[in-house]
């Protein structure tokens, strides 16, 4: 009967940082008005002008999606003592227009956003640094995450007075490399005159691998 030969089981983990090259974030117009066509009408308006700025700072239209899209009625508030019977009615209507941005262009980012604001957006969301492709990066944290493991297993061998044979077995664990969120608020970008400043930082890829390595061989 074949039996399994000793081994040295290792886990190796490696973390890379790399300079971001891809941002993302949405901004939205929020028109309100006491009926819908009017909402949708102002809301409309504003989110040309919004594309328009976006495009002027210097994206592209392939750097510019619309997001969500939506259009809800505003309910009356109960009184403070409500009467039998009492319903709420619709006051007004609420339209948001949300542009989705994703660019590489992080050179334009901090006028593109300081654009919307003046244009007429009155909601930006965070933003998300990223790699437009982590896969070279990918590939040399797992190589190193690799060494890593191999690294460990011939100083187990050798504090044990033992040599590494083979490498029996491998695994890579799964990963994912997060983006790198930046809050950024609305009253401070519209109070501002120059471009918001946008520092894109570093990306962390990371990878783990686990070995199974004979002794001996």
């Amino acid at each position: 009967m074949d039996t399994e030969p000793p081994r040295i089981e290792t886990r190796g983990e490696a973390v890379l940082r790399v300079p971001a090259d891809q941002v993302e974030f949405n901004v939205a117009v929020i028109s309100e008005d006491g009926t819908a066509d009017r909402a949708l009408a102002r809301n409309t308006a504003k989110g040309t002008a919004v594309r328009r700025a976006l495009e002027a700072a210097g994206l592209g239209a392939d750097d510019i999606e619309t997001g969500r899209f939506q259009l809800q009625p505003q309910w009356s508030s109960p009184p403070q003592d409500p009467q039998p019977g009492w319903r709420p009615t619709i006051v007004g209507f609420v339209v948001e227009h949300q542009v989705a941005v994703r660019t590489r262009k992080l050179a334009q980012a901090g006028n593109a956003l300081t654009a919307a604001s003046g244009a007429g957006a009155n909601s930006i969301g965070e933003l998300r640094f990223s790699l437009a492709d982590n896969t070279t990066a990918r590939a040399e944290a797992i190589q190193l995450a690799t060494r890593n493991a191999i690294a460990d297993a011939d100083a187990i061998a050798r504090a044990a007075g033992l040599t590494r044979g083979r490498i029996l077995s491998g695994v890579l664990e799964p990963s994912f490399t997060p983006p790198s969120p930046v809050q950024m608020e609305m009253r401070a970008m519209a109070a501002m005159d120059k471009a918001v400043p946008v520092d894109a930082g570093a990306i962390e890829v990371r990878a783990t691998v686990q070995l199974r390595v004979a002794i001996g061989g």
